[in-house]
């Protein structure tokens, strides 16, 4: 199969996150949820563990706080492994850099739209090499952002990023079945590990379930 030449791609990004940001936003309004209320999606772990820890990650990038030790609790803990089970090394995550540390738990509501976007962009990037139609691309990766592991499991975070790896790395095994060229997936495997060893597990799970079928 060969790679369908991309015609007009930032034209469907933006259509692709256009639809997605207007269609949050509608349910969050109908709702009242921020920004258009009070109301937030936080609820179960993200309550619990994703939020506290969005808040330690934010002290992390502004220099206040170590990715590796917390002198917080008691004689002092090793965060290190911490680190990597909320998946801080994410790209997804440097979003939190650009809202204030008391609006975290409200910023949520508009991180979980970031990543939806992200996760479209990351399957639009696929489906591009192989999809003839641009409704094919833009259905597909909508569809895909609106796929169970975003409507149901956000608030286990680490879910969305596995959601976000799997389209990319979908992308290296074709260069390293095609092309003959295994840079790309090492490179992709290798961040998803050091971004969650879970997210690299679900993701390769996937990829096996994926190639199996073919």
């Amino acid at each position: 199969m060969k790679p369908v030449i991309k015609k007009n791609t930032w034209k469907e990004i933006g259509i692709i996150s256009g639809t997605i940001i207007a269609i949050m936003l509608f349910v969050f309004g109908i709702n009242g949820l921020y920004p258009f209320g009070n109301g937030l999606v936080s609820r179960a772990d993200m309550t619990q563990q994703t939020i506290p820890a969005m808040i330690y990650y934010w002290d992390i990038l502004h220099f206040k706080a170590s990715p590796f030790f917390c002198w917080n609790s008691g004689m002092g803990l090793n965060i290190s492994g911490a680190f990597n089970l909320g998946a801080f090394f994410s790209p997804l995550n440097l979003f939190l850099y650009f809202t204030t540390r008391s609006n975290i738990y409200r910023f949520t509501n508009i991180l979980v739209i970031l990543k939806m976007i992200c996760i479209a962009i990351s399957m639009y990037a696929y489906l591009t090499k192989y999809s003839k139609t641009r409704y094919g691309r833009i259905i597909g990766s909508l569809l895909y952002a609106f796929s169970g592991a975003c409507l149901v499991h956000f608030h286990i975070m680490l879910v969305m990023e596995a959601a976000f790896f799997l389209p990319l790395l979908l992308i290296g095994l074709d260069r390293i079945i095609h092309k003959k060229k295994p840079l790309f997936f090492i490179f992709i495997f290798a961040y998803a590990i050091i971004t969650d060893l879970y997210t690299a597990a679900i993701s390769l799970l996937f990829i096996f379930i994926y190639y199996g079928t073919q």
